[in-house]
């Protein structure tokens, strides 16, 4: 689905306030979501998120995500996770990020309990 949040005003001088867009996409073995924030006019991008996952096989999943600043031009977090599922009820992986090297284990019974990206900027955050 695709999402566009913000607003503006029409007085004398005319200004916006922060658009948000927010979408994603998902195919069989593959999911794409993102979101970008902006002023519309004059046109200045401000954050942009990322999030791919792929199912590479039935045991092997690869997740690639970050998030920049356009003003500040840095890349203010990226992750890059490899996980291996063992006969369905445990996940064992590496999580790579710019400070961090991580070993996780997950345990898919207990879903709420695994580590996820999460944008830094609250607006561009996903329900789940």
């Amino acid at each position: 689905g695709l999402v566009l949040q913000g607003g503006g005003s029409l007085a004398f001088n005319l200004s916006f306030h922060d658009f948000v867009l927010k979408g994603d996409v998902s195919g069989d073995n593959l999911s794409l979501r993102g979101g970008f924030r902006f002023v519309p006019y004059p046109f200045r991008p401000k954050r942009a998120t990322v999030e791919l996952g792929w199912e590479i096989s039935e045991e092997y999943r690869l997740e690639v995500a970050g998030e920049y600043d356009f003003p500040s031009d840095k890349l203010i977090q990226g992750r890059v996770s490899l996980v291996r599922s063992l006969q369905g009820c445990l996940r064992v992986g590496v999580v790579v990020s710019p400070t961090e090297v991580r070993f996780v284990l997950e345990v898919p019974a207990f879903p709420g309990a695994k580590i996820r990206f999460s944008p830094q900027d609250e607006a561009l955050k996903w329900g789940d």
